[in-house]
C-alpha cells in the first residue's frame, strides 16, 4: 500500500510542478500589459497622476527593502492625495496592490505585507 501512496505523491508533485510552471508564464504575459496602468486607467487616473503612484510605490518599496517603515495606511493615503477623486475608496487602493503584485513582483515582500493589512479591514 505503501508504495501506491508513494507514487500518488510523486504523481501530484509532478502536476503541481506542472501547473506552477504554466501559472508563471500566465503572470509573465500579464505582467507585460502593465494591469497597474489598466486598473488606474479604468478608474480615470491620468498619466501625470500613474506617473507619481509608481513612483510612490518604487520609493516605498525601496524603504521597505532597507528595513524603514513603509506603511499600508501611508501608501493609501499618499495614492489618495494624488488620485483625490478616489479618497475613501479601498477597493480602489486593493485593485492597485494586486495589479502591482503582478506586475512588479520584485516587490512581493511589501505587498505581502500591505495584503496582510488590507484583511483585517475586510468585512
Amino acid at each position: 500500500m505503501e508504495a501506491i501512496g508513494d507514487h500518488r505523491v510523486i504523481e501530484l508533485e509532478a502536476r503541481v510542478a506542472e501547473l506552477e510552471a504554466r501559472l508563471a508564464g500566465v503572470i509573465r504575459v500579464v505582467a507585460a500589459s502593465r494591469p497597474l496602468g489598466r486598473v488606474l486607467a479604468g478608474y480615470g487616473v491620468s498619466a501625470d497622476q500613474e506617473r507619481v503612484v509608481y513612483a510612490i510605490v518604487n520609493e516605498m518599496a525601496e524603504r521597505h527593502e532597507q528595513g524603514q517603515v513603509a506603511s499600508f495606511a501611508e501608501f493609501e493615503e499618499r495614492v489618495t492625495h494624488i488620485v483625490g477623486q478616489h479618497r475613501g475608496d479601498r477597493r480602489f487602493v486593493e485593485l492597485i496592490v494586486d495589479a502591482l503584485r503582478i506586475e512588479q513582483p520584485a516587490f512581493n515582500r511589501l505587498y505581502e505585507k500591505f495584503t496582510n493589512v488590507m484583511a483585517l479591514f475586510q468585512h
